[in-house]
């Protein structure tokens, strides 16, 4: 009933992992706010 694939459930806990502090790379983390400060596809912005 309802609710989502136990797979789905799965990675959403394990990206939620990354939203910890000692995961920030404030270096990486600018460039990807730069990257994609316009509205783009994942890839297009990977390419530049």
């Amino acid at each position: 009933m309802g609710g989502h694939s136990p797979v789905l459930a799965a990675n959403v806990r394990w990206l939620a992992g990354y939203r910890r502090a000692h995961c920030l790379r404030e270096d990486v983390a600018d460039e990807l706010m730069g990257v994609f400060a316009k509205l783009r596809s994942l890839m297009s912005g990977v390419r530049g």
